[in-house]
Formats: C-alpha cells, sequence, structure tokens
C-alpha cells in the first residue's frame, strides 16, 4: 500500500506581542515622566527665596499712659544677617494709636520715614536695644519713627551729668501740634537687651524641606501606579 504523507499545515507567522516588553515600555515613560517631575520642583526650590520679615510691637498698655498700640515693621530678610539693623533695611511699617489721642503713623504716608540711630541689634525673632556704652561721654540708641507730625520713638541713652553718668530708656510718642501721648521712662537700664519688637506667628519650612517632602510625595504616588 502506498504510504501517505501526513496533512502539512502551514500557518503564516505573525510576531506574538510581546506584553512584558509593552508593561516595561510604559514603565520607563512613568519613570521618565516622575524624574522630569522632580528635576522641576528641584530647580523651582534651588532659586533663592526672598521674603521681608515682619515683626509686631506689644501693646504696652500700662506704658502708654491708657494709650492702645497696634504697630508692625517690615525689613528686608537679609537684616539679621550681620545683627544689626539700618535705616536702609526697613522697608514698611504702619503704627496705630488709639485713646485719648488717635493717629496713625505709616511708611506710606508722604514724609513717613524710619531712623536706626546708633545700634539697634535684630535677629530672626527680635529687635532690641543693646545697653548703653558706659565707656562714652555721650552715646545713645534709638530707633525713631515718624511722618512729619506724629511720631513714636524707643531710646536707649547713656549721657554724663554733673559728674553723674546716667542711663535712660525713654519710650514717647505724640504729635507736633498736641500733647504727647505718652512720655514714659523704662526700668530697663540694668537689662542687657530692651526687646521692643518679636516676629510672630509660625514658622514657615525651608524651601528644601519642602522640595524634599514634595519629592517624597511624587516617588509615594509614582511607586503606587506601578504597583
Amino acid at each position: 500500500m502506498p504510504s501517505r504523507t501526513p496533512n502539512t499545515v502551514f500557518v503564516p507567522f505573525r510576531p506574538m506581542k510581546s506584553v512584558r516588553g509593552s508593561r516595561l515600555s510604559s514603565s520607563v515613560v512613568r519613570m521618565m515622566a516622575t524624574s522630569m517631575i522632580m528635576l522641576a520642583v528641584v530647580a523651582a526650590f534651588s532659586m533663592p527665596a526672598s521674603a521681608d520679615l515682619i515683626y509686631n510691637f506689644p501693646d504696652r498698655f500700662l506704658d502708654q499712659e491708657s494709650h492702645h498700640l497696634s504697630g508692625m515693621i517690615t525689613v528686608l530678610d537679609s537684616a539679621p544677617d550681620d545683627g544689626v539693623l539700618l535705616s536702609s533695611e526697613i522697608t514698611a511699617f504702619e503704627f496705630n494709636i488709639t485713646g485719648n489721642y488717635n493717629y496713625v503713623i505709616s511708611s506710606t504716608d508722604d514724609h513717613g520715614r524710619a531712623q536706626a540711630i546708633g545700634t539697634i541689634l535684630i535677629t530672626p525673632s527680635f529687635i532690641y536695644l543693646p545697653p548703653p556704652d558706659e565707656s562714652s561721654s555721650l552715646w545713645q540708641n534709638q530707633l525713631y519713627i515718624d511722618n512729619g507730625t506724629n511720631w513714636i520713638n524707643w531710646l536707649r541713652s547713656h549721657y554724663a551729668l554733673y559728674g553723674y553718668h546716667i542711663d535712660e530708656s525713654l519710650y514717647n510718642s505724640g504729635y507736633s501740634s498736641n500733647p504727647l501721648a505718652w512720655y514714659t521712662l523704662l526700668p530697663y537700664s540694668n537689662l542687657e537687651n530692651w526687646v521692643i519688637a518679636e516676629r510672630l506667628g509660625e514658622s514657615v519650612p525651608e524651601p528644601s524641606t519642602i522640595a524634599l517632602l514634595l519629592l517624597g510625595a511624587v516617588g509615594l504616588i509614582a511607586d503606587g501606579r506601578r504597583r
């Protein structure tokens, strides 16, 4: 009997799609996108941050002859770098006095000015007057703010009078056309520093800290999507 040849079936070749390769490609794309986002975040927070600092002045009601004070001063963010506040570093101020006399002293006034005379010390948290220099016959540290009509003044001085050395801490405010709102000699001569203003509010995280937090969040999101 003639031998029978088994039937041969020819199947056209069709390349199979690589599921693994497809998943790998999309994973690479996600990783590249995540990397680009991270680079953008790092670049944004690598730029130098600049923001003025705002210090608030306490309402010393008992030292202000029944007047209330709401006051703030704004300085350059670089002001505390050398520890000394200069007049040129004061960018804005606003003082509102209410009581027997009512007036406002503002940097937006036509003649508004702030003068740091002598040595006014500043840290990221406080503005204060150091003690007088007893080796000097006349020496004073003073923060004087006015608008040509009204003023508010913090003065710490040391001077020689009739052979005696006198230390004086003066806090006063008023305006030219009326009596003083208050004129107070304060017993701060023996203190190392007389704090006159404090920077309030919650501390703001450093830009580098914010960048790390954002990078961590992006990494977690990317990892979750991969899974």
